[in-house]
């Protein structure tokens, strides 16, 4: 699996735990330096759970592993051109989870995925900001023959 924004490996460290090999791709040091240490402190090795202090579209020229799974949680202003193109035209994976703060930036990517073969195969608003105006929504995308 791939984790991309993964911030501290809120998502990489769960899934690791959970027996899955993951790579972790966030641009923030310090979040990196966390996410090492939390994963040390969860008995997770470094071959269950790589990070990489890159940014994302950097580290997407670099990666040459096929991944089954791949989770998207970018800022606020969605994913870059580059990122969709990298992730969904070059290493098309069976399976995408695309993780928004920001339901209109969802939209536009999503239109932009689907444009290179993916559908949505579920959306779950989730409501982690109560009384507030903000929303999260998790989009699971398939490839298409999937």
């Amino acid at each position: 699996m791939l984790d991309l924004y993964a911030g501290t490996g809120l998502f990489a460290l769960a899934l690791a735990r959970a027996g899955r090999r993951v790579t972790a791709v966030e641009e923030s040091r310090d979040a990196v330096q966390d996410g090492e240490a939390s994963r040390r402190l969860n008995g997770i090795s470094a071959d269950q759970c790589q990070f990489v202090a890159r940014r994302v579209e950097d580290a997407l020229h670099r990666l040459r592993h096929r991944f089954d799974v791949v989770i998207v949680d970018p800022p606020r202003a969605g994913c870059s051109a580059q990122v969709i193109t990298g992730v969904f035209s070059g290493l098309q994976p069976p399976w995408a989870v695309y993780i928004s703060c920001n339901p209109e930036a969802l939209a536009r990517d999503s239109r932009e995925i689907a444009r290179r073969g993916y559908e949505i195969a579920s959306v779950q608003p989730v409501d982690i900001f109560p009384h507030t105006a903000h929303v999260e929504t998790v989009a699971v995308l398939r490839r298409r023959g999937q």
